[in-house]
């Protein structure tokens, strides 16, 4: 929905108007997945089941709040009378949700007053309910009067009412600051305006962007400044601000209130997950009552009012526990309802790219939104992760041991069990051996998806969901729930199976497991991008940008834009050791010369530095090896699982004025190895132990094999650039700020090869190979001297 200027008039789609009624009219906890379950028809199947490549486009003028307000419907076929609507569910389409039902006829009866109001009659509904798991829907017909169509879609302006006032709120108070907005600061850094001017362009073109951008340009302001011009202009309803971790979600939190002092009305929102702000534990979720209502609209009314009358331009979790409180609300609707009225969304990745948890609410369907994608780099191992799935036996018999006092829905997870076992054990036949110490295990791969493995899971996700609706005890209801859950994200995955995916099936410690390996993102996140105008992906390193932008859901025409650092480039001096190897079968033969040239460095300037490993093996060999060379040196040592209390201690140890040397180790590509701002001289070092190459296994082949075949860069695109990033990485702890002075030392011989040299960014100018410790030191030396007289 939003308030189009030009045409004086609120336009809101038929289908977000149902969904807004069946969030006001809902008589029980739904969740943002359940509410809007499933959603209209794509080409294909529109195409498969009318032969029209696009939907026929309806609308209706009303009045609302005293303003115009244009309805529009997509209807996919219309002929003799009969309206035909097309929704997609997940799962059996014979059992579709009963939210997916009342958004399917909520929307064929708004189309159908529609036609109605026009004068053109329908005598029935057909709606068609389609699955990608299944070759035929279902249909289901209905024939309303004109009378029933005329009451339901009263009942849907009522809902609008009050969204319809917050619409005109905020753009008649709100945007026009937001157009008006200056930059927050005299100066513009070099690059910076570069950045602004890029993303204002791309926002207002409709265009994706891919940004390498280094380290103290002044990313999130950059970004931030444009697309909320964009806004007040009208070019885009919505901003989300899409962080992989809390650190970036709150330089973003900290950037708009910048804007906010500067005279911008701006409002946000920083969504937190459920499990982190419920005070009782999710039990909603198990289909127990809570204290606090996720469905008392009339009292969200007022806590979302009470934080929009608030004077806060970002609201976060203290703030919307606080309103939740006081309201008796629950704080994750509060948070959800609250932000439908906000221009800025600041959330994680998998509010818009993973089908279990996406803001259906949002996207549903495609907005006018634009989407700011910080630290971008992460997002192509993420997105593997969000689209790849995995199921074991083990699993299942666990599932179904906990539900055995479900009768019904124990048997369906029998039957799902054996036939699971049967797909395992045939494509496993002939490849079980034996290793050295006697443990069997076996392991296979295939591209199509097995034949039966999805309907045998839609059919489990029926019983699970009958299981459901007879509402079983609590404590049953408890284990049934996330199980069901769990299926339907199954579910949701494997709809987007395509050749860009694998198949993986293995047997390990007496167990048989059916995984889905997401090779290439690109197409799905692709996808999820088109739900939104524009999309600017950036990072300080974003690097090679063809290849992210190959992987990221972009094309030739998408463009791309390099940034320099405004840093000085003397200021940072970058040493390769280019004669040791730290290949896997050499690395312990090398453990000596990687610890000459540490404490070379370290013996150049008293500091503190990080030393990052390819592994924790030898990061503890390599510590081992520093303490019984040099005791007294003070070291730390990053541990596995380490907790936000264990990390910060960690870093505590890097002081500001250190009186003495420390070194830190770490893991490359770890907790410490980005998002990490230690400034002037709490690190004045970094060590980098190799190339970052990711480990050898089943799932890096895999992927090596697909990009060898569609773009002939299979090594590059599993290994080298992904490794290279975690060098980049690591690498860019040093400079954090212009005043920053700091050494750089990268130990590997493979640096020197071509491969790598062009992967070097541009400021690293003053990169120089030294083939030994003493031509290290006279390196060294030179720098921090110049430092000095420049003091």
């Amino acid at each position: 929905m939003h308030y189009c200027e030009l045409n004086g008039r609120i336009e809101i789609t038929a289908a977000t108007l149902v969904a807004i009624s069946r969030m006001r009219a809902a008589r029980e906890y739904l969740s943002d997945g359940e509410l809007q379950a499933g959603g209209g028809a794509d080409a294909v199947w529109r195409r498969q089941l009318t032969g029209q490549e696009h939907p026929a486009l309806l609308s209706l003028e009303v009045t609302c709040c005293d303003v115009p307000c244009l309805i529009s419907a997509e209807v996919d076929l219309l002929e003799d009378g009969v309206l035909t609507h097309i929704h997609k569910v997940t799962g059996d389409p014979t059992r579709p949700t009963r939210e997916a039902v009342a958004q399917a006829r909520g929307q064929a009866f708004c189309a159908a007053h529609m036609l109605a109001c026009r004068g053109e009659g329908v005598c029935r509904l057909r709606i068609l309910y389609v699955s990608d798991g299944f070759p035929l829907p279902h249909l289901a017909e209905e024939a309303p009067t004109e009378e029933q169509l005329g009451r339901f879609f009263d009942k849907l302006m009522e809902g609008l009412v009050l969204f319809a006032g917050a619409e005109l709120e905020r753009v008649s108070k709100r945007l026009p600051t937001l157009k008006a907005l200056r930059f927050p600061f005299h100066e513009v850094r070099e690059g910076q305006r570069e950045l602004m001017e890029t993303v204002y362009s791309t926002v207002k073109r409709g265009k994706r962007l891919f940004a390498c951008a280094p380290t103290g340009i002044g990313k999130t302001v950059s970004v931030l400044y444009p697309a909320l011009r964009s806004l007040g202009e009208g070019t885009v309803d919505k901003v989300f601000y899409l962080t992989p971790k809390n650190t970036t979600a709150l330089a973003a939190a900290d950037a708009l209130r910048l804007f906010s002092r500067g005279g911008a009305l701006v409002k946000a929102v920083h969504l937190t997950a459920k499990d982190a702000i419920c005070p009782a534990h999710q039990i909603c979720r198990e289909g127990e009552r809570c204290h606090l209502s996720p469905i008392a609209t009339t009292r969200l009314d007022a806590a979302a009012r009470h934080l929009l009358d608030s004077g806060n331009p970002v609201i976060g979790k203290d703030e919307i526990l606080r309103a939740a409180l006081e309201y008796k609300v629950c704080p994750y609707e509060l948070s959800l309802h609250y932000s439908m009225q906000c221009d800025v969304i600041i959330c994680d990745y998998n509010y818009l790219f993973d089908p279990r948890v996406a803001l259906k609410r949002y996207f549903s369907a495609a907005g006018r939104y634009a989407f700011l994608i910080d630290e971008a780099h992460n997002l192509v191992d993420r997105a593997r992760e969000i689209y790849s799935t995995s199921l074991s036996l083990s699993q299942v018999d666990g599932w179904r041991r906990a539900l055995k006092d479900l009768p019904a829905a124990s048997a369906a997870l029998t039957q799902f069990y054996q036939t699971l076992e049967g797909l395992c054990k045939a494509a496993l036949k002939g490849e079980v051996q034996t290793d050295a110490s006697g443990k069997k295990h076996a392991f296979a791969s295939q591209k199509e998806l097995p034949s039966g493995y999805y309907p045998a899971l839609a059919l489990l996700h029926c019983a699970l969901a009958d299981a459901q609706e007879k509402h079983p005890p609590q404590q049953l209801a408890r284990v049934l729930r996330p199980i069901y859950y769990e299926v339907q994200g199954l579910l949701d995955k494997l709809s987007l199976y395509d050749e860009r995916h694998i198949v993986f099936w293995q047997y390990e410690e007496g167990d048989l497991s059916l995984s889905t390996l997401c090779l290439d993102p690109s197409a799905i996140v692709g996808a999820r991008l088109s739900l939104g105008r524009a999309a600017v992906l950036f990072s300080a390193t974003l690097s090679p940008l063809d290849y992210y932008r190959e992987v990221l859901g972009g094309d030739k025409t998408s463009p791309t834009l390099s940034l320099a650092s405004p840093f000085d480039e003397h200021h940072l001096a970058v040493a390769v050791m280019d004669k040791i190897s730290t290949r896997y079968l050499e690395r312990e033969d090398t453990v000596r010369a990687v610890l000459r040239a540490i404490l070379t460095t370290v013996k150049a300037k008293p500091g503190n530095y990080m030393v990052f490993c390819p592994s924790y093996h030898y990061m503890r060999l390599l510590h081992a090896a520093l303490k019984k060379a040099l005791p007294a040196l003070k070291t730390l040592l990053q541990t596995p699982h380490m907790t936000a209390a264990e990390r910060a201690e960690f870093l505590s140890h890097f002081d500001a004025h250190p009186k003495e040397a420390l070194v830190g180790f770490c893991v490359m590509g770890g907790i410490y190895g980005e998002g990490v701002d230690l400034v002037g001289k709490r690190l004045i070092g970094a060590i980098v132990v190799g190339v970052g190459l990711p480990t050898l296994s089943n799932e890096r082949e895999a992927i090596r094999a697909y990009f060898d075949e569609t773009q002939e860069a299979g090594r590059a695109y599993a290994y080298v650039y992904p490794g290279f990033n975690r060098v980049l990485q690591a690498a860019g702890r040093v400079i954090r700020h212009e005043s920053d002075r700091g050494v750089i030392l990268l130990i590997d011989d493979r640096f020197a090869d071509p491969e790598y040299r062009r992967l070097f960014p541009a400021h690293w100018r003053g990169l120089r190979y030294v083939g030994d410790g003493d031509s290290l030191a006279h390196l060294l030396r030179s720098f921090w001297q110049q430092g000095r007289q420049g003091e």
